[in-house]
């Protein structure tokens, strides 16, 4: 979860399916297990990485590129997944109430998604980049789309330890920073009184964590 918005990031919204092997849905109270925020219900993804490569092309001149694998060498397993995909948009018209007019407008957007993640006896290592983009939309109607811009973008890095001391005893550590990055900018009055509206949210979480939890026999 996002610590700025306390919950799922937007980012999701483009989470591609490749990457996806099921989808639990949870519903009722879930705040036990999964935090403040699943007091409704619970979305679940499970992902897989596998050994496969894919190419799509479609409407709008558009593509996507996805590649993935899993592969173990004597005892580190390294597997990854990778996702880009461009969009130029679909030619769309949308009333403004502004001029009270129909405007024309399309919504091309870029998406990436890199995750890689090796494991090594104790030892877990996850890298994790994923950026939205988007420009020239319309929201609701009432943003000019030549103005609109957005972007959605995080990276982080996390390094966990976990080990059974003995039968009792379990240790387990991580170190973590992440980085969360939006920026948006729209026109929200038209012409004579142009106003626009700018903005940039900036989020940096480092830490570590740790816990030794005991069992009893």
């Amino acid at each position: 979860n996002n610590d700025w918005i306390g919950g799922a990031p937007y980012l999701l919204s483009n989470f591609p399916l490749d990457h996806v092997k099921r989808v639990e849905v949870i519903k009722g109270a879930g705040s036990a297990l999964y935090g403040s925020n699943a007091y409704t219900g619970v979305i679940n993804i499970i992902t897989e990485m596998t050994n496969e490569a894919s190419v799509s092309l479609g409407r709008q001149e558009s593509i996507k590129l996805n590649g993935q694998f899993n592969s173990t060498f004597e005892r580190v397993n390294l597997s990854g997944f990778a996702s880009v995909e461009d969009d130029q948009g679909e030619h769309v018209s949308v009333y403004d109430p502004f001029t009270d007019n129909y405007e024309d407008t399309i919504d091309p957007y870029q998406t990436q998604l890199v995750y890689l993640k090796a494991n090594w006896q104790d030892f877990e290592v996850n890298i994790h980049h994923q950026k939205n983009e988007g420009e020239h939309f319309y929201t609701l109607g009432f943003f000019s789309g030549d103005d609109n811009y957005l972007s959605m973008e995080q990276q982080s890095i996390r390094i966990k330890y976990q080990a059974n001391l003995n039968e009792n005893w379990l240790l387990k550590t991580q170190l973590f920073i992440s980085h969360h990055q939006n920026e948006l900018s729209g026109k929200i009055i038209p012409f004579p009184f142009e106003t626009f509206i700018v903005g940039q949210v900036f989020e940096q979480d480092k830490g570590v964590e740790l816990s030794l939890d005991y069992f009893a026999s």
